[in-house]
């Protein structure tokens, strides 16, 4: 009988899953005490003598493993073959966001509002799935035996926060942790004041209109042209702002690079 340590068998195809370099024991059934030795053969590579310490060194893929035992008369006993798939690479997990966040291109920190949620899957093809571990900052190491697993960062209060997380398969392999840099606010910025000057604006005769405004807050923001009935014509800026005094010189021109026509705004 051939044994692999730390193998894995599947409930639907009953393959085998092993590790690259998993530990090999063969048990025999009967007439143990007239064995002179025993050997093994991975995937037709010549008869090796067997030990305790035996270790087999597999790619990923499939393999065949084959032993025999041979008496002190010198007889050999029927070949007995096991098939193996080798699985060396850890699983792969993957996070996206849903709802109210932004992503900091400076330094990838995501910034969440009341709504937003972090989801984290898997991408396994080996062994299969097994466990996700996280942990939020610097609490205790959680599982998770179900994919996605999706985080509400509003659990964990405003402020500055580090995610980490990493996937186990079923055989043991085991990814390098992650880790993310997120940020929850429950409350939003506010407008501490606003001015635009001059309010009636020429961009042929006054060239640029300036306008101030200041910020309860540093934060991302959206400044926008509309009608007067609200509807948005277009985006002048979409960008972060400091807390504090902010003034940006307005030409007329929005994001698009398309010029407002003239109306009241």
């Amino acid at each position: 009988e051939i044994i692999i340590e730390n193998a894995f068998y599947t409930n639907s195809d009953k393959v085998i899953f092993v590790k690259g370099n998993s530990r090999l024991s063969i048990n025999i059934k009967q007439g143990e005490e007239y064995i002179s030795r025993i050997e093994y053969n991975a995937d037709n590579s010549g008869y090796k003598i067997y030990d305790s310490s035996s270790q087999i060194e597999l790619s990923d893929g499939s393999h065949t493993i084959a032993c025999r035992a041979i008496d002190l008369a010198g007889n050999i006993s029927p070949e007995v073959s096991v098939q193996l798939e080798s699985d060396n690479f850890a699983p792969i997990t993957s996070l996206y966001d849903e709802g109210n966040y932004y992503l900091d291109p400076n330094n990838s920190t995501l910034l969440f509002g009341s709504t937003g949620s972090i989801i984290i899957s898997n991408n396994e093809f080996g062994s299969g799935f097994k466990e996700l571990y996280y942990k939020i900052d610097n609490n205790d190491w959680q599982i998770n035996n179900s994919a996605p697993l999706v985080l509400s960062p509003n659990e964990y209060g405003d402020g500055n926060h580090t995610l980490s997380f990493y996937g186990v398969d079923n055989i043991g392999n085991e990814e390098y942790p992650n880790t993310v840099s997120f940020i929850y606010k429950s409350t939003p910025p506010r407008i501490l004041s606003y001015t635009i000057n001059p309010s009636r604006f020429n961009p042929l005769i006054d060239k640029i209109a300036v306008i101030n405004f200041n910020v309860s807050e540093d934060s991302y923001a959206d400044l926008y042209v509309s009608d007067l009935n609200g509807n948005i014509s277009g985006y002048i800026i979409s960008n972060k702002l400091y807390q504090g005094q902010n003034t940006i010189n307005w030409d007329g021109s929005l994001l698009n690079g398309i010029n407002v026509s003239t109306g009241y705004y």
